[in-house]
């Protein structure tokens, strides 16, 4: 939770810093953030897949096989690394065509002109974070993301506005300020892996090559859910286009709310790492028993600890938003809307935990399923709600609460059917 903590603080730092250059700067770095995050997205999933693998490795004992998977998955993700640049770059030559308005899609290029190189370097990240989440190892996360937020900040004020002798480069700035700040992470995290003597018996980075059984096994677990987070985050993309149809403003005050949504998420996706590895460990060790009463405590955590992250949204919300926007005029309507979704964040806490138990189970298939499902509708009321009927931006952000509901809903009723405790990994 503190790692995912440190690392939306490098977002929400380039969306405050960039609110004070212009709403311009501000709506274009967060929706061509999006795009990059939608794709990065089959890279993450890559990383959940090695960390359910992992993690089942580790409960029968077996770190050697637990190290080869690492050393397969390092290779897949620089070969995945060229294809999702390439998928990037053809998003960039497409923008014009897509956003409205004309100036919005300059900004945005000039974003992702830089944006796009941090790929390599986020992708490989992921499968640090996959390695350290399997072996129940999360601290060294909370390291290197520390220190990449750190340097985002740091960067982010020196390149954004030209300080401490640097150029003042504003939007790009803020972009090049997170690709160099992963850099920095990667680093610590790479050297930290070859010089840790704990991780001796994995014998990480020895005889590194793409064996076939190891990378089709890796694969196979990985794909729903490369498909799954790419869905995911990149329909949130595709209501934030949406959004960008109804005008500035409408935009401006939703990406205000996303900025608080992300803190309502550093829970939820520290628990669901925590899920995946508990089901995935505690199946390998024969406690099937135990999965469930441990995934209903974690949704007791997740929820108490996303209250704690959310309740200024309710009680003090004219003291927090200023922190990510400083226009008065919207004000009113970013209290307004931000409330009413808060709702919605509390429903995530206990929907969420239960997708990631269906998912740490091994059956990533079906919970990609139930994903699909749940965006499906989701995105239907989403187009309804902001091209057919436009309604108020508060009412088109209550599709948050059928997303959340739906997705409840359904893994209820697999996890009932009791299938995912047969799962061979």
């Amino acid at each position: 939770m503190i790692g995912t903590f440190v690392h939306f603080i490098v977002s929400i730092t380039d969306s405050a810093f960039l609110n004070r250059v212009s709403s311009l700067d501000f709506n274009a770095s967060g929706n061509a953030a999006m795009i990059y995050i939608s794709v990065l997205m089959f890279a993450q999933g890559l990383g959940n897949g090695l960390q359910v693998i992992v993690a089942r490795r580790e409960g029968e004992g077996r770190k050697n096989e637990a190290g080869k998977v690492f050393n397969v998955a390092i290779l897949l993700q620089l070969v995945l690394s060229i294809g999702l640049l390439l998928i990037l770059w053809v998003i960039y030559y497409l923008l014009p065509a897509t956003v409205k308005d004309a100036s919005t899609g300059e900004k945005m290029q000039d974003f992702l002109s830089v944006r796009i190189w941090g790929v390599f370097f986020a992708a490989a990240i992921q499968v640090y974070n996959g390695f350290y989440s399997g072996i129940a190892r999360t601290r060294i996360i909370m390291y290197s993301t520390l220190i990449m937020a750190l340097s985002n900040v740091l960067l982010d004020y020196c390149l954004i506005f030209g300080k401490l002798g640097f150029p003042e480069l504003q939007i790009k700035g803020a972009a090049l300020a997170t690709v160099l700040s992963e850099v920095i992470a990667l680093l610590f995290v790479a050297g930290y892996a070859y010089a840790d003597k704990k991780l001796t018996a994995y014998r990480l980075f020895k005889n590194m090559y793409l064996d076939a059984v190891l990378s089709v096994s890796l694969i196979k677990i990985s794909w729903p859910l490369m498909i799954q987070g790419f869905i995911s985050v990149g329909v949130w993309t595709v209501f934030f286009f949406f959004l960008e149809q109804m005008g500035s403003e409408a935009l401006e005050i939703s990406q205000v709310v996303r900025n608080f949504y992300l803190i309502a998420l550093i829970p939820v996706l520290g628990m669901g790492v925590a899920t995946r590895t508990f089901v995935s460990r505690l199946i390998a060790e024969q406690k099937i028993n135990e999965v469930i009463p441990t995934v209903f405590k974690i949704m007791i955590l997740s929820f108490l600890f996303i209250f704690l992250f959310v309740h200024q949204n309710i009680f003090y919300p004219y003291v927090a938003v200023p922190v990510i926007s400083t226009h008065e005029h919207i004000l009113a309507d970013c209290v307004h809307t931000l409330r009413i979704v808060t709702g919605a964040m509390l429903l995530m806490s206990l929907s969420l935990p239960l997708l990631n138990l269906v998912s740490g189970s091994g059956d990533t298939r079906t919970s990609f399923r139930i994903e699909l499902i749940s965006i499906a509708v989701y995105l239907t009321g989403a187009w309804l709600f902001t091209m057919i009927y436009p309604q108020p931006i508060s009412t088109v952000w209550c599709m948050e609460y059928v997303y959340f509901g739906v997705m409840a809903l359904a893994c209820m009723y697999y996890i009932k059917k009791g299938k995912w405790k047969n799962i061979k990994v």
